[in-house]
């Protein structure tokens, strides 16, 4: 038995939008929490207000830890908007 493989598609989708939704998506329950955390109850915001304002390497070379600087905008009820906050998160691979 042997497997052929046809690409659907000949371009891989890995536009700057689609890395930087990825992106926002895998830590999107980080957000939640630290918004959730500092409003002290369940709020909401929208991955696509989201802006990223800095990445940094934590330690030189080819390294895995990142420390995030996102801007959020939190909202109540039709996009009702209740700030802007910095928010900081600090991605590592577990030890």
């Amino acid at each position: 038995m042997y497997w052929v493989v046809t690409p659907i598609e000949s371009r891989a989708e890995n536009d700057q939008t689609v890395i930087t939704n990825a992106f926002l998506t895998t830590l999107s329950p980080h957000i939640g929490n630290a918004v959730t955390g500092h409003y002290g109850e369940l709020t909401q915001y929208a991955l696509y207000d989201i802006e990223i304002l800095n990445i940094k390497r934590t330690h030189d070379g080819r390294t895995f830890g990142f420390n995030i600087v996102l801007k959020v905008y939190p909202f109540k009820e039709a996009h009702n908007y209740i700030g802007a906050d910095t928010l900081t998160l600090e991605v590592m691979l577990p030890v």
